[in-house]
């Protein structure tokens, strides 16, 4: 379920708010009650048009995912905030530059305990970190195509008894899809 509103103030600022509700659930895994959570967010965010040929789309949010199999129920909250910068190069072309960042609200731990327990990894569940993206986006008549490339720089939580980890990596996407 989503919720969203948008506020357009003056001809450069849209304001918009939305909420969303969802559930995900593994049934063909078996024993994977354990895995199913609910995702509950809530994200405001503000896009100004520049002078010149170039938008500023800023947004920040809160997220709580619940393990409501787990005994006890686990919530492990983040916040995050993003900053996109797109501007035209053509008619039906565009470029856009991203950056991220997420930190994780740290569950306590007897959570920590009752996702180890229950076989999730903790993780892989829980880091903070940085991602950065640059995409270039092409809209045919009936085509859409992007090329992506992105950064992630992830510091994950320790599960009880280790120490955290570090992970980078380099993503490249190119998607093509029918309009």
């Amino acid at each position: 379920m989503v919720l969203g509103a948008r506020r357009r103030q003056g001809e450069r600022l849209r304001l918009r708010s939305q909420f969303l509700a969802s559930a995900t659930s593994f049934p063909s895994v078996p024993d994977s009650l354990d895995a199913d959570y609910r995702d509950l967010s809530l994200a405001l965010g503000a896009n100004l048009a520049l002078d010149l040929p170039l938008a500023l789309d800023l947004e920040s949010g809160v997220q709580l995912r619940r393990y409501r199999d787990l005994d006890p129920p686990v919530d492990t909250p983040w916040l995050w905030t993003s900053l996109r910068l797109s501007r035209p190069l053509g008619e039906r072309t565009g470029l856009r530059l991203l950056t991220s960042r997420r930190w994780q609200l740290a569950p306590g731990a007897d959570d920590l305990l009752s996702l180890t327990e229950s076989g999730l990894d903790p993780g892989e569940l829980l880091w903070d970190g940085w991602q950065v993206e640059a995409g270039l986006q092409r809209l045919g008549r009936r085509w859409r195509s992007s090329l992506t490339v992105g950064w992630l720089a992830a510091e994950y939580a320790a599960e009880p008894g280790s120490s955290a980890r570090h992970d980078e990596s380099l993503q490249t996407a190119l998607a093509c899809s029918r309009i």
